[in-house]
């Protein structure tokens, strides 16, 4: 690894502002949830088993639908994925508002699932390209910080909203904040892996992003995806090692 210090763009710089943003915005819509399932115990004359259920069922999705998206960001437009993954949890996170049954809801928490695994895989991976090795890992962790920051937000911003104006508004609001973020996230652009590149003379840096990702014969992001969530869910810690060596 070289050890002179190489400068960022503006661009690299706003690219990881938006995904964190988004990625700050994606976990507040997850974790606003949790305050307001008093208000939905109520309202919706659910028992607690099934107001469990709507996060396990959110979290089985996300987890199960990563590794696809995975696929399909080492293939397609990482843009077109990310996109589509807030507009995705958007519009389910604005259709839980509306829910006037148990099952209506579910199936809007499911969506917020499938939202969230089209957008973490592909924005990750598009970090990884847009970086040099030199600044990856500290990209990489300010993108995780906002996942964290945004789920404690997410459920303060439950707990002030939902008691004073419902919890519909709270997953209004949340639905709006996250159409925001599709504005910037349609601004961006692919960025073939700076950290490959860096090491070929000019002529092959004309390859395309496909061919530079997939050069070892593997893929990238799905192993981004069954890793990340394959960890959270238990019995995830050898499928890990095992991703890892096949990258070393």
């Amino acid at each position: 690894m070289s050890s002179k210090s190489i400068p960022l763009s503006s661009y690299q710089l706003r690219l990881l502002a938006v995904l964190v943003l988004v990625n700050f915005v994606n976990f507040a819509a997850r974790w606003v949830f949790i305050p307001l399932i008093p208000m939905l115990r109520t309202q919706l004359g659910v028992s607690d088993t099934q107001l469990g259920s709507l996060q396990t069922w959110l979290l089985f999705v996300l987890a199960v639908g990563s590794i696809p998206f995975g696929f399909l960001a080492d293939r397609f437009s990482r843009k077109a994925i990310i996109v589509f993954g807030v507009v995705c949890w958007s519009i389910a996170t604005l259709a839980g508002g509306f829910a006037g049954s148990f099952v209506f809801l579910l199936i809007a928490r499911a969506f917020v699932g499938i939202g969230e695994a089209a957008y973490a895989p592909a924005a990750q991976s598009m970090i990884s390209g847009a970086f040099p090795l030199e600044n990856r890992a500290s990209a990489q962790a300010i993108f995780a910080s906002g996942m964290l920051v945004g789920g404690a937000a997410g459920q303060a911003f439950g707990g002030l909203v939902g008691p004073r104006y419902g919890w519909q508004a709270a997953l209004f609001l949340i639905a709006a904040a996250g159409v925001s973020t599709m504005i910037g996230a349609t601004r961006l652009h692919e960025f073939v892996d700076a950290g490959l590149m860096a090491k070929r003379p000019y002529k092959s840096r004309q390859r395309t992003r496909q061919e530079v990702v997939t050069e070892d014969g593997t893929a990238i992001s799905w192993r981004i995806g069954l890793r990340n969530h394959t960890t959270r869910f238990g019995g995830g810690q050898l499928i890990s090692y095992l991703l890892s060596s096949l990258e070393a």
